[in-house]
């Protein structure tokens, strides 16, 4: 049997010029004859379709596909938080303006839609009013202080 370019492996019988991977093929004849009738099936599975993971999803959160769409109009496809209103995209990559399903942890009802960065920050508070608050009080000491010291001039550059 005549041996690969380098003398170690065989050559395959389809490309000679290429390694033979199984079955004296190369890989990409091999994958293509034995694992092309495998892959496609004529079987559908309704469960595995985007609609119904999606469904399963936001059922897990307390939510449905109805209330969903409802509440993107309500909130004009903008973040549910006052403070941020970012425009939301429906991404399937994580960023910053991704819409996430918002819900109550203890009883699982629906709240709004977030981005995920205001999604983030409620949960790391752990949903708690008072840490939100807490932190609040502490940005603001810090950029009142910050911004007396600009205007007396106590800044090192």
């Amino acid at each position: 049997m005549p041996t690969g370019h380098d003398g170690s492996t065989p050559q395959a019988a389809c490309h000679p010029k290429e390694r033979m991977w199984a079955k004296r093929l190369c890989k990409a004849c091999y994958f293509r004859k034995y694992n092309g009738a495998r892959v496609k099936t004529d079987v559908k599975y309704p469960s595995h379709s985007r609609a119904e993971k999606r469904k399963a999803r936001l059922k897990g959160l307390g939510w449905t596909p109805e209330l969903w769409d409802k509440t993107w109009k309500e909130q004009a496809g903008r973040c549910a938080n006052a403070a941020c209103r970012k425009v939301l995209n429906l991404s399937a990559t994580q960023n910053s303006a991704r819409a996430c399903a918002d819900h109550e942890h203890s009883t699982l009802s629906p709240r709004g839609i977030l981005c995920s960065t205001c999604n983030i920050m409620l949960g790391q508070a752990q949903d708690d009013p008072k840490i939100l608050r807490g932190g609040a009080a502490y940005l603001e000491k810090f950029s009142l202080e910050t911004a007396e010291e600009t205007q007396n001039g106590n800044v090192y550059a």
